[in-house]
């Protein structure tokens, strides 16, 4: 679905927008049935509401905007949505003061150093004068970008269960068998067969290259299973609410001549064909929270609940399908109110997951300041609150050379990972670098940094202090903390490193402490 050559421009399916649908280029949700209102909201409209281009607005209003094609029952969903306690309506408003709309800024792209090496080579190959020399440098870096390039989707080969196993003979032949493939598609490279010499001879090198600047992060979408909603098992209150008197039914008729009056009985028909629990039970159903097949043994206790009282209160016990038919709507609406006071909502779990050994480390897209936008993080920036407007440089364990920083805590322990002889690399992951869902996958997760030590790898969060006891951080952190759950499950089963989280509060960052100090105050293992 998000291959530029896919054809495919309607999906029909049953439920699969709630359960692991994560495809981000959605533009149209037709909902064909009604469901609990809460779950539409959060996990359907949720789901379509994620931006396509690296999760950032493109101007583009064919792009950016989701359209619902609604029935009745999805009209009353998108009021709620529109309450302004709902997930969909908090809007976060950034003041921008009249200084940086004067400045004008330019966009900087952050590669992996892998990538990043391959500019500066490809620079040093344009300088050579030489034309055979120059096609020989040219076959080389090419032979290296073709490895790096089908690396990432050898993520699923049947042989690969850690980023070592690139190092066994078979594993090495498909990838040439790959590369040789790719470099035959279409118009085909004068060049190809002195590309894949090179690419045979060099590979070992290259792939050893790659590993030392990438954290081996597994691969996988951590989505929110269904959240279980139900109504909890009561007895009807039949003491309020429950008295009815039968109403005549006749059709009265008035002669236009002479104003005569006249009435004509009515004909009960199709009407007495339904028993009178169903005519009840087919008004209960209208209302969006009741699902008949989770609830059919509830509703049939409490709809004759009723019903049997109405009926002792009949002084003529015959006329009871009348009376149902006349207030079936009143009597639904009654049932319906007690219902509410027993419905429940419980709290969605994680589906587990398919997990893939590695994902290629993505690349960061900035805006800096034009003149004087970038600072070596080692430099300290007054006041604090311009951290966030500069690019830092200088990183030599990070997969990037540049990065930018939301606060001072955050840039501050990017500079102990530098300085901390036990930190082996790290990353400040990009907007897409993770697929880990939360709040019944309408939002996305991406933690601060991941860092690897000798001994494990760990998602590392920091936040204000006032913050830590806030829900969302605890949402957050459920999420992360299942991430690495499954992470380690899967590492544990194929010689890698366990993972593990870091919660850490905004004060405690201080550039005199080590990593370890970290791990032993912050480390969260449950939720």
């Amino acid at each position: 679905m998000e291959h530029e050559d896919n054809h495919i421009e309607i999906v029909i399916h049953v439920n699969m927008l709630k359960e692991g649908w994560d495809v981000t280029n959605l533009y149209t949700i037709v909902p064909l049935r009604a469901a609990n209102a809460g779950v539409l909201v959060e996990q359907t409209i949720g789901r379509g509401l994620r931006l396509p281009y690296g999760g950032e607005r493109t101007g583009v209003d064919k792009v950016d905007k989701l359209t619902v094609v609604a029935h009745d029952n999805f009209e009353k969903v998108i009021k709620e949505a529109q309450d302004p306690n709902s997930v969909l309506n908090k809007i976060s408003f950034i003041e921008i003061d009249e200084e940086d709309l004067r400045n004008r800024t330019v966009v900087v792209t952050s590669l992996p150093k892998t990538e990043a090496v391959f500019q500066e080579e490809e620079k040093k190959v344009s300088e050579i004068k030489d034309v055979a020399q120059k096609q020989i440098a040219q076959n080389s870096l090419d032979a290296k970008k073709a490895i790096i390039d089908v690396l990432p989707s050898f993520n699923s080969f049947a042989g690969v269960n850690k980023f070592s196993d690139f190092a066994k003979p078979a594993v090495k032949e498909k990838v040439i068998e790959k590369i040789k493939e790719k470099l035959n598609q279409g118009q085909t490279n004068l060049f190809a067969s002195q590309i894949i010499e090179e690419a045979e001879e060099m590979y070992e090198r290259v792939v050893t290259a790659y590993k030392a600047n990438i954290i081996e992060i597994p691969r996988m979408d951590l989505v929110q299973d269904e959240v279980k909603v139900w109504f909890e098992d009561f007895d009807l209150d039949t003491t309020r609410g429950f008295d009815f008197r039968v109403m005549n039914e006749e059709i009265m008729r008035v002669n236009l001549k002479d104003n005569a009056v006249d009435t004509i009985g009515v004909i009960q028909g199709a009407f007495t064909k339904e028993t009178p629990a169903n005519q009840v039970i087919s008004e209960l159903i209208n209302f969006p929270e009741i699902d008949y097949d989770e609830n059919a043994d509830l509703l049939m206790k409490i709809t004759n609940q009723a019903i049997d009282t109405l009926e002792s209160k009949l002084e003529e016990g015959n006329k009871l399908p009348l009376l149902i038919r006349q207030y079936r709507k009143v009597i639904a609406g009654k049932i319906y109110d007690q219902m509410k006071a027993h419905f429940k909502i419980g709290e969605p779990d994680y589906i587990e997951p398919k997990v893939l050994p590695f994902v290629e480390i993505e690349k960061w897209n900035f805006s800096a300041l034009l003149n004087s936008g970038t600072k070596d993080y080692r430099e300290i920036i007054t006041p604090v609150s311009m951290i966030p407007k500069f690019v830092f440089r200088g990183f030599e364990k990070a997969c990037h050379y540049e990065y930018k920083f939301d606060s001072k805590a955050e840039k501050d322990l990017a500079y102990i990972l530098e300085q901390d002889t036990n930190i082996k690399k790290w990353l400040r992951p990009a907007p897409n670098q993770f697929r880990i869902y939360w709040a019944n996958n309408s939002k996305q997760y991406r933690p601060d940094f991941v860092v690897e030590t000798d001994n494990a790898i760990y998602l590392v969060e920091t936040k204000s202090s006032a913050e830590m006891e806030d829900p969302e951080v605890a949402d957050k952190m459920k999420a992360a903390l299942k991430y690495c759950k499954y992470a380690s499950d899967y590492t544990k089963a194929n010689e890698g490193k366990p993972w593990k989280y870091l919660l850490i509060p905004h004060n405690e960052v201080q550039i005199s402490n080590s990593f370890e100090y970290f791990v032993g105050r912050f480390e969260r293992k449950r939720f």
